[in-house]
């Protein structure tokens, strides 16, 4: 059996590259670069009409293939897939799945990881774009269209994540991170450097203290070393 996950180079696809890093994956992390007529995998095309990233391909030792596209979905099955399996780290596999019981039955937390996750994807990095799209060279840049879209965006996680976060440390799981704090860091990071300001983190203390937590953890260390809080 093979495994492939294509991804752009950038934004969402941070997740994953740490996710599979993180867990020792078998999961080969094929990065597609956009041309003047298209995509420059022909694997990708092939399998993937639509052209989402990220996308994922399993082709078992029989020639049966299996496609997944959707962040929540390939996560999701990438963390059961690694459970079922017992890989020499399912103990990690579980914490991102399913939270800081030893067990695949809370399915409560297990859904709201999910909830969590869908919201970052359909809601929260949309109110990113901007900001992110400049940063990976994708639309013109423009700082004060970076600034208000990278103070929105702070906002809006402060808004929406923030009653939560005076409850609790984390999004889904009260003790421990989880799949659902390592996906809304993405977002996150790429408005800390033009909205980030002295006000919002006197305003929101409780989404700072997530962000210092989240961005120190073993997970994601590596890919946002220079964040600054």
């Amino acid at each position: 059996m093979t495994a492939k996950l294509f991804l752009l180079p950038f934004s969402r696809s941070i997740l994953f590259t740490d996710l599979v890093k993180y867990l020792d994956l078998p999961v080969e992390l094929v990065y597609v670069k956009q041309t003047d007529s298209g995509y420059d995998n022909e694997e990708f095309i092939e399998h993937f009409p639509l052209k989402k990233f990220p996308s994922y391909l399993e082709t078992s030792s029989n020639g049966d293939v299996f496609t997944l596209t959707e962040m929540t979905a390939i996560a999701n099955y990438l963390i059961e897939k690694a459970i079922s399996e017992k890989i020499p780290k399912v103990d990690k596999a579980v914490q991102l799945g399913y939270g800081s019981k030893d067990t695949t039955t809370d399915i409560k937390t297990h859904n709201d990881i999910l909830r969590w996750i869908s919201f970052v994807t359909s809601e929260y990095i949309p109110q990113t774009a901007d900001v992110m799209l400049m940063t990976f060279g994708v639309k013109e840049n423009d700082d004060k269209l970076a600034e208000k879209s990278a103070k929105n965006s702070l906002d809006f996680f402060a808004k929406f994540a923030g009653e939560t976060l005076k409850k609790q440390t984390y999004l889904a799981d009260p003790d421990v991170p989880t799949l659902a704090d390592f996906a809304a860091t993405i977002p996150f990071y790429y408005s800390v450097e033009k909205g980030l300001t002295e006000e919002y983190k006197s305003q929101n203390p409780e989404v700072i203290a997530w962000a210092k937590k989240i961005f120190s953890d073993e997970f994601i260390k590596d890919s946002f070393k220079d964040v600054k809080l």
